[in-house]
C-alpha cells in the first residue's frame, strides 16, 4: 500500500521510467552488499602497488580491481537480469496502458486470448527466452572464471 501511494505521488505509473526506477531501488541493496564484499576482499597492497607504479584511481579500478571482482559483478548482473526479465507483478502494477506492456504481460494476454493456439503460444515463449539465453551464453565464462579464481587459495 505504501509503495502504491508513493508510486502514485511520484507519478511513476504508466511510464517505463517508473519501472526502471522502482526495479533499481529494489535491487540496489543486494547488489551493493555483494559488490562491496567482493571489493573488500581485494588486498589493499595490490592497489598500493598500482598507485606506486603511477596508476590513477580510475585506471587502478579498471585494470586491477575490476578483473578481480568480475565474477561477482556478472553474478549480480545475472541475478538482476533473471529477476527483472521475469518480473510480472511490478510491471502489471505500474503499467496499466496496453501500449506499455512488457513481454511477460503480453505473453499472459496471449495465453488468455489464444488459449487453444498452443503452437503460437509456445513459439512466443521460445522467442521470449532467447534474450536470456544469449545473455547467459556471454556471461557464463565470466561467472565461472570468478568462481574458479575464488576457489584457489594461495
Amino acid at each position: 500500500i505504501t509503495f502504491a501511494k508513493m508510486a502514485g505521488f511520484l507519478k511513476l505509473t504508466n511510464h517505463l521510467y517508473g519501472v526502471v526506477i522502482s526495479n533499481w531501488v529494489f535491487s540496489m541493496p543486494m547488489s551493493m552488499f555483494l559488490t562491496a564484499g567482493a571489493v573488500k576482499s581485494v588486498p589493499y597492497e595490490i592497489e598500493e602497488s598500482a598507485r606506486i607504479d603511477g596508476c590513477g584511481p580510475l585506471k587502478t579500478y579498471w585494470t586491477i580491481v575490476f578483473p578481480l571482482i568480475k565474477g561477482t559483478v556478472f553474478t549480480v548482473a545475472s541475478l538482476n537480469v533473471i529477476t527483472y526479465w521475469n518480473d510480472y507483478l511490478m510491471t502489471q502494477f505500474l503499467l496499466t496502458k496496453k501500449g506499455l506492456r512488457t513481454l511477460q504481460i503480453a505473453m499472459q494476454s496471449l495465453f488468455n486470448e489464444a488459449f487453444f493456439a498452443w503452437d503460437t503460444a509456445l513459439g512466443a515463449i521460445s522467442l521470449s527466452i532467447l534474450p536470456l539465453f544469449i545473455f547467459f551464453i556471454f556471461s557464463q565464462k565470466q561467472v565461472l572464471d570468478g568462481a574458479a579464481a575464488g576457489a584457489v587459495k594461495g
